[in-house]
């Protein structure tokens, strides 16, 4: 996981943010974000492309975002159709591709806590739907981390969350 990091530039070289990103008891990789203009003509191509299945398209309620999730060999794309209400907006340019990596904490304060401590920006307030809550910030290389703490009953299973609708 440290190695995944590492590729991405999201350790920087001081010992202080090493021994920080280290404390932040990282679950597993939970999804990769793409960004896309239409989650219609992009889940077509990932699924001719690359075999993915979709599972869910869903549409936050909280940021007006649509969402595809996309699994193939335990891998979750998430593709997203960013609103204007979106907490993505906060990162600064919302660009096409790759948008974030997210990651599953064991508490999410604890976590965005030792994320600022390490000179990471955080963008928006922790949203919750039911009882999952992410958040996102901004890392070296304008790299963006979302951090999400999803109880037990969610684990290991790319689920509609909560207060999302179809």
């Amino acid at each position: 996981m440290l190695l995944i990091l590492f590729w991405l530039g999201m350790i920087p070289e001081s010992e202080r943010v090493r021994k920080n990103i280290k404390s932040l008891k990282l679950k597993r990789l939970d999804h990769i974000a793409i960004v896309v203009k239409s989650i219609k003509d992009a889940s077509k191509y990932f699924s001719e492309l690359l075999d993915f299945e979709v599972k869910s398209i869903t549409k936050s309620d909280v940021t007006g975002d649509r969402y595809c999730a996309m699994v193939k060999n335990n891998i979750v794309l998430e593709l997203v159709e960013v609103s204007n209400r979106s907490p993505l907006h906060k990162a600064g340019k919302i660009r096409k591709g790759l948008n974030h990596i997210a990651y599953t904490v064991e508490n999410i304060e604890e976590a965005l806590e030792e994320l600022k401590k390490a000179g990471g920006q955080i963008l928006a307030e922790t949203i919750t739907h039911g009882k999952i809550k992410f958040n996102y910030v901004k890392l070296k290389d304008e790299l963006i981390l979302e951090v999400m703490e999803i109880p037990k009953e969610y684990e290991y299973a790319y689920q509609v969350p909560p207060g999302a609708s179809s």
